[in-house]
């Protein structure tokens, strides 16, 4: 039996194996992006129409009525950034409530902060222990704003913590 293993791999089956995982691997990473780079455009009525802070808080509230969960929002610094950052957050938030709320948490604290021109946005929980890397798809969402992302889990909860730069929060 080694010796068939040890046959396929010195002939290359193996390497050509690897090769066409790696070739579908990164054709589903480059769908993925285009699709979330198609839904980075689409925006809420509700955010265009009224506002970041409404839209916000209209999301709030119908993740609090589907599922039993508290969000806190301190989010009026985010009427002040750029359209796209808008979009950016709003999106941001969404994913991070969508998890949060899947890990069984009891409160969601959400806050936008200006931190010298910069915009913070600080999604925190209560949730059990999130086992996967969630950061991955936090950075594709901010990476287009050079944002950058730091996730901290813990068995009280998961903090995400992304940071746009004055040049994308304001323009």
């Amino acid at each position: 039996m080694l010796d068939a293993v040890d046959h396929a791999i010195t002939d290359g089956r193996y390497d050509d194996a690897r090769g066409v995982l790696a070739k579908a691997l990164d054709q589903q990473r480059k769908t993925i992006q285009s699709l979330r780079d198609l839904s980075f455009n689409i925006e809420p009525v509700t955010l265009r129409d009224h506002g970041f802070e409404p839209a916000v808080r209209s999301l709030a509230d119908q993740v609090e009525g589907e599922r039993d969960v508290q969000i806190v929002l301190d989010v009026s610094a985010g009427e002040e950034l750029a359209e796209r950052a808008q979009v950016t957050f709003y999106q941001l938030i969404r994913e991070a409530l969508d998890q949060a709320a899947a890990r069984a948490a009891a409160r969601i604290t959400v806050t936008v902060a200006d931190e010298g021109g910069a915009a913070a946005l600080t999604v925190a929980d209560d949730g059990r222990l999130e086992r996967r890397d969630v950061a991955e798809a936090f950075r594709e969402r901010a990476g287009p704003l050079s944002g950058t992302v730091e996730v901290d889990r813990a068995e009280s909860g998961t903090t995400v913590r992304v940071v746009l730069p004055s040049y994308a929060a304001r323009s």
